[in-house]
């Protein structure tokens, strides 16, 4: 009997190849942590391009070396088991050595980093390649028994997801790699049936335990806060908790001082506090309080100007972080409510105060809280809305839902009648986040029937900038009080523009086409206005508040500032568009060009086919993470319960995928109609739900993700089924060629056009595979 077409035992090798797949999937989610700490956040797309680059070159390699490697079957897989486990803790190791470790910042200004980030990559690709290997070859082995393996592949691949967040939970990021390292070891250990590979697993087993003892050091970026707060003289770690919403870190050092954009007429001494940093970066002082304390640093800071025009009863603190607007308005204001989704921060906001009749802490998504209704607040107080010294852009990606207009709508309407909103940002050259916030602002108003220029104010320090919305109208009274406000700190009123000291007694520098942008947006003409960046509000579809590069103002940018310059306005937007080259053009060289002398039987079919199941199902997957972070207010578990759900669903439906051709051709379309429909009904069918517990609302994700991921897991096991043999690994190919592109192109797809852009995309993918099988079917 030939090898390619031997039955299915049930088992053993069912339950390996599950293993693998779990340990896969774990392992990519704990690389997305891991690289959000030494980098930033923005490269978890570029994972998920990796990984599926090691699957699709799986199936170059395969086509390549199918009758070698079949004949060598039962003493390479166990190998390729303990190889991949082994590779999982070694690459985590290489990647953070001084010749390989790559910088974001530096990328743009020092070439070799690039290369740094291509190696980095190729790293990690290796333990995704070799585990991909052995499913692939599995695969093609027993292609006749498929749907039995890709259901073990899908749901192990599901339950991946669901484990690596439980690891976070309970064990540092360092140490994540090791502990998912065993379950591929694991794998091979129960298939061995040769001497060589009891040895192979032995030693794997040995040096994987070696690194889960003493784990590689996390090299932290240069430019990270963390690492500059530790180069402080005396800087140590006092604290460290593990969630996975983030590593929370306390630092104390004797120079750690917080004075967040403090005003020049502060007279004190700066106070010490220690500082948390969430996933390396800042995320606030840790500060103390009594009901004795009757003043704090932040009444010198632009944000105090909601305070200067009244005295609120009720206070609203929006993703509280580790509390310092929540001190302050302990001490301006009778009471306050501080919503903080980290647990562990949570916690700390509690041990402000162990009175409930002056604070309440939720740890719910901000969003989530909003929804559902209840008081109604005198101010509330979002968080910064972007980072010290300006936006260098690095974080770009960063989804924002707290500066859409759809949540200051939610945020109107928590305001009580003479209620305000109260939100800061760090001043940056050119001017963009403020002027975003006044887009936004007017928007909303706009949309609301209300005049914006007669709701807005904002005052404006050496280093901040400040936006006070009203929902009664502004007063003279708040004029003048926002006016002796500025006079005493050494500010300057900016809106209403012109109503504040004349220009020879402006305290800072003069921003006379700052003030004509932000008149032509509180007067309705923002979509007229000729500025380099884009400052349109952003969206529920489109959070990317910081995101402000236009293609059209690249050229004017480059003669401005100079080419070095320019990256450093988008950072991190343009690694994302840097690393879609990168590995689209790995993808090319590793998966298409070997095969490109093996010509399928169909190749336009194979393309389509299996390239048009790839992109749609990426797509797809990246939209409904967009769709649960803002439902479930978490971004980790909004991943972990819509890549587990999808594969699980998945694999289930491969389980369950009809054998009759019409269902076959069918199926395609059908999902490619369900895209469609889902495009416009699955966010409103979420927002209906949005105030529901948390229990139930991780039930309606799992329930609105179901009937398409189950129906997604059918065409590829039936299309691989109806192929001769040696088409399959051009169909894997193919199918992780594909993926691998789109998985960083949907990324960019949402910041361009939103969310809902991708998930059309999706459709037309699944059209695309619908119509490659009907013209197969007349060709």
């Amino acid at each position: 009997m030939n090898p390619a077409e031997e039955p299915l035992r049930p088992g053993r090798l069912i339950i390996a190849i599950g293993l693998v797949s779990m340990a896969m999937i774990a392992y990519q989610i704990c690389l997305m942590q891991i690289l959000s700490i030494v980098q930033w956040h923005h490269f978890a797309s570029t994972i998920i391009a990796v990984a599926l680059l090691g699957f699709g070159a799986s199936g170059t390699c395969i086509a390549l070396m199918k009758d070698w490697m079949l004949s060598r079957y039962e003493p390479l897989m166990p190998g390729l088991m303990a190889a991949c486990g082994l590779t999982m803790v070694l690459a985590v190791w290489a990647a953070q050595g001084d010749p390989i470790r790559f910088d974001s910042y530096l990328i743009f200004t020092e070439p070799w980093h690039i290369r740094r980030l291509a190696f980095t990559c190729l790293i990690y690709f290796i333990p995704f390649f070799l585990g991909a290997l052995a499913i692939g070859l599995t695969f093609v082995r027993y292609a006749p028994s498929i749907k039995y393996l890709y259901c073990a592949n899908l749901i192990g691949s599901g339950i991946g997801a669901g484990l690596a967040v439980i690891l976070m939970r309970f064990f540092p990021p360092r140490e994540l790699p090791a502990l998912t390292a065993f379950l591929p070891i694991l794998a091979g250990t129960l298939i061995i049936k040769h001497a060589v590979n009891r040895l192979a697993a032995g030693l794997s087993l040995g040096l994987v335990l070696f690194f889960a003892y003493r784990p590689p050091l996390l090299v932290l970026s240069e430019f990270k806060d963390l690492k500059r707060a530790l180069d402080l003289p005396e800087a140590a770690i006092i604290s460290s908790r593990n969630s996975p919403m983030g590593l929370l870190e306390i630092v104390k050092a004797p120079a750690l001082r917080y004075a967040p954009g403090l005003s020049l007429s502060y007279q004190g001494d700066l106070p010490i506090f220690p500082m948390v940093f969430k996933n390396g970066d800042s995320f606030g002082p840790l500060l103390s309080w009594t009901p004795s304390v009757r003043h704090s640093i932040l009444d010198y800071t632009t944000g105090a100007v909601a305070y200067a025009l009244a005295r609120p009863e009720k206070v609203l603190v929006l993703d509280a972080g580790t509390g310092s607007d929540v001190v302050q308005g302990l001490i301006n204001a009778g009471m306050v409510d501080a919503v903080e989704p980290h647990p562990v921060a949570a916690g700390l906001l509690r041990g402000l105060s162990a009175d409930q009749t002056c604070l309440r802490v939720y740890s719910i998504g901000a969003r989530t809280f909003l929804r559902r209704g209840g008081s109604s607040y005198d101010l509330i107080v979002l968080p910064m809305a972007n980072t010290f010294g300006g936006a260098s852009g690095i974080h770009a990606l960063a989804e924002n839902h707290l500066l859409t207009i759809e949540a200051f709508m939610q945020m109107w309407h928590r305001l009580n009648p003479g209620g305000m909103l109260s939100v800061s940002c760090w001043l940056d050259t050119p001017p963009r986040a403020d002027l975003k916030l006044v887009a936004t602002a007017s928007t909303v108003l706009g949309r609301l029937g209300a005049e914006p220029e007669k709701h807005l104010l904002a005052v404006k320090g050496w280093g901040t900038f400040t936006m006070v919305v009203k929902r009664s109208d502004i007063t003279r009274a708040d004029i003048q009080n926002a006016n002796q406000f500025c006079e005493r700190l050494a500010f300057d009123m900016q809106i209403p523009v012109g109503s504040g000291p004349s220009e020879n007694r402006a305290y800072g520098p003069r921003r006379e086409e700052w003030s004509m942008i932000a008149a032509s947006l509180i007067a309705g003409r923002g979509a007229s206005i000729p500025y380099d960046f884009d400052i349109r509000p952003a969206t529920d579809d489109r959070p990317y508040f910081s995101q402000f590069l236009t293609v059209r103002s690249l050229g004017r940018l480059k003669a401005l500032y100079g080419g070095r310059m320019v990256p450093f306005f988008e950072l991190g937007y343009l690694i994302l568009i840097l690393t879609t080259m990168l590995v689209s053009v790995l993808a090319v060289v590793l998966i298409l060009l070997p095969l490109a002398r093996n010509r399928p039987s169909w190749p336009m079919y194979t393309l389509f086919y299996f390239g048009g199941l790839g992109v749609g199902y990426l797509m797809l997957e990246i939209a409904f993470i967009q769709h649960a972070m803002l439902f479930l207010g978490t971004p980790m578990y909004a991943a972990a319960f819509v890549i587990g759900g999808m594969l699980f669903f998945s694999g289930c439906g491969s389980l369950a995928a009809p054998a009759n051709i019409e269902a076959y051709r069918i199926i395609p379309a059908a999902i490619a109609a369900l895209v469609l429909i889902y495009a416009f009904v699955l966010a409103p069918v979420l927002s209906m739900n949005s105030a529901l517990s948390i229990l139930a609302r991780v039930i309606i994700m799992l329930v609105a993700i179901a009937p398409l991921a189950f129906c997604q897991g059918m065409p590829f096991p039936l299309g691989i089924s109806r192929l001769p043999q040696k088409d399959v690994p051009w169909a894997w190919g193919v199918n992780g060629c594909l993926s691998v592109m789109s998985a960083p192109l949907a990324s960019i797809i949402a910041v361009e056009s939103g969310f809902s852009r991708v998930m059309l995309f999706s459709a037309l993918a699944y059209a695309a595979a619908a119509l490659a099988l009907r013209l197969k079917r007349y060709a």
